[in-house]
């Protein structure tokens, strides 16, 4: 009987030696920062919002802050298109809007669906002291352009820029 009891025993304390829980990652700080176990003893142990002591796991770095940067413009998927892009830039670097708009106007023609080509013309506009049609455009180009992109948010600081003249 007594070696039913120790069978038992050693069954109860080996499957609960398998609910031994480690966590997996570190919880950030009131900051939202992860801290890692080489920046300082302070970080060696961390109390997460909920009031749990945790510590970091060695060898596991925090995630890289995600930095917005200004990206290029993608390509412009029409060849034809991205040489009258190109030409319109010419006249711009010349100063000569009149030329640079007559080419972004055709560009639109081609390609209507390119907010890219719209925010170019209302640039265009907008030098030529043209500002009500600059806001139409840049609001145009605002519709074709991903939300948040880089040319949405130029497209947006054209609008601020063009109805306060």
């Amino acid at each position: 009987m007594s070696a039913l009891r120790i069978a038992s025993a050693l069954t109860a304390l080996l499957s609960l030696s398998g609910c031994i829980v480690t966590p997996l990652e570190p919880l950030p700080d009131e900051r939202g920062v992860i801290v890692s176990g080489q920046d300082s003893e302070a970080a060696s142990s961390q109390t997460a919002p909920s009031g749990v002591e945790v510590s970091p796991i060695e060898g596991v770095q925090p995630p890289q802050p995600i930095v917005d940067e200004p990206a290029a413009p993608p390509p412009l998927a029409n060849p034809a298109v991205a040489a009258l892009v190109a030409r319109a830039q010419e006249f711009a670097g010349q100063n000569q809007w009149d030329r640079a708009a007559a080419e972004l106007e055709r560009g639109v023609r081609i390609a209507p669906q390119d907010g890219q080509v719209w925010l170019l013309l209302a640039e265009a506009r907008f030098q030529q002291g043209q500002y009500a049609p600059a806001v139409q455009l840049a609001r145009r180009a605002q519709t074709l352009l991903p939300p948040g992109s880089a040319l949405a948010r130029r497209a947006q600081e054209l609008i601020a820029r063009a109805s306060g003249q």
